[in-house]
């Protein structure tokens, strides 16, 4: 029987574009995801990129992140070529998606947009832009905006967070009916500006958000300034965030604006900001969190010691140092002076650190045996 070897067509690993080159890469990788849309890529160079914060004439409250003006050195377009589209690809049809990729005199992508999608953004585009933040340290927004954007792209969004250097999040009138906006708050990352503008958050999805910020939370470390104007939060949200500011230390910055907030609401806020007593749930809270500090202090301690223990009688049995390396490795024990539980203890420090709490004991007073906190 004769057996003819099938031909397998196979496209040159060095004719395909590398993350490295983000214009050409995500068109090409998106054909190769068989995303169902045309995907264009436009390069845009400034002269000088600024990230600047202004006040806003009509609210002193409201910050807004605006790019200094720019001259276009260069501009090019890189498209995809979906096989759906056949080769006939009509720009002002409703089957593509645009996106601009900023970049900065020393041609470093900066910030990627995406702005006014006809159709809703496929997950494996987010997917596609995951796989070159790793080659892009210097990329720091995300900005979504004006329709597009659902569930699934949402999800990839805040996966992609924790393993860039991504700062700014802006994703504003692109309403996704789940409202899981507080998954861009769920993982460890670098985020510290967030802005979710007129999204039709309501009061559920604000707590969830707020929760996000309690004390212990990744963002609760991180997010500097949080923008949820314009929406439909009312007293019941605003509490939450009263709530939240009690123990968030991070957070500097929280507009609110343009929503259905009474003063009832404000004043929750407010008395969040100032001098308040402690309930005696922060109280037992506190406690448990310095008790649970230690007991993970303890843990790592004894774990440093009986590795420092082990080394050393690995060495003794082992016999197989040389007498020059004994020699210095005495003479830098004589050095430093140290023991195995002062180095155990030094290398637990350096692991968890002090302990530091939102309630510390310098910033509490005791007024008519009332436990009561400062804020500094």
């Amino acid at each position: 029987m004769n057996f003819k070897p099938k031909r397998v067509s196979v496209k040159s690993a060095s004719a395909a574009p590398k993350p490295l080159d983000f214009d050409a890469f995500i068109p090409w990788i998106c054909d190769e995801f068989a995303v169902p849309c045309e995907i264009y890529v436009t390069r845009k160079l400034q002269a000088d990129y600024i990230s600047t914060t202004v006040a806003n004439p009509r609210s002193t409250s409201k910050s807004l992140t605006l790019h200094a003006d720019s001259n276009k050195v260069d501009e090019k377009v890189y498209k995809s070529t979906s096989q759906k589209s056949n080769g006939n690809f009509n720009k002002f049809t409703n089957s593509f998606i645009s996106i601009n990729a900023w970049y900065d005199t020393k041609g470093r992508l900066v910030e990627i947009t995406i702005i006014g999608s006809p159709i809703e953004i496929p997950r494996k585009l987010i997917i596609a832009i995951s796989l070159c933040v790793p080659f892009h340290p210097s990329l720091s927004k995300i900005t979504i905006r004006k329709r597009g954007l659902r569930l699934p792209a949402l999800y990839e969004v805040g996966k992609l967070l924790a393993h860039s250097n991504i700062t700014e999040v802006f994703i504003e009138d692109c309403y996704v009916p789940e409202g899981s906006y507080d998954l861009l708050l769920e993982r460890a990352c670098n985020l510290k500006h967030l802005s979710l503008r007129r999204l039709y958050i309501n009061d559920a999805i604000c707590v969830r958000i707020a929760k996000r910020l309690d004390v212990g939370e990744p963002a609760s470390k991180t997010l500097l300034t949080l923008d949820l104007a314009f929406n439909t939060i009312t007293d019941v949200g605003a509490k939450a965030c009263g709530e939240t500011l009690r123990t968030n230390r991070c957070l500097v910055h929280l507009n609110l604006c343009s929503n259905k907030i009474t003063d009832i609401g404000a004043d929750c806020i407010l008395n969040s900001l100032i001098m308040f007593p402690l309930t005696i749930e922060e109280v037992r809270s506190a406690k448990i969190r310095r008790f649970e500090y230690f007991i993970k202090k303890i843990a790592t301690f004894n774990k440093n010691e009986q590795l420092l223990i082990s080394r050393r009688e690995e060495e003794k049995i082992s016999g197989s140092e040389s007498k020059e390396r004994k020699k210095n490795k005495k003479q830098s024990l004589n050095k430093t002076g140290q023991t195995i539980t002062q180095l155990a203890e030094k290398l637990t420090l350096e692991e968890i650190g002090d302990f530091v709490d939102v309630f510390d004991s310098s910033q509490i007073h005791y007024i008519n045996k009332i436990t009561c906190l400062e804020i500094r």
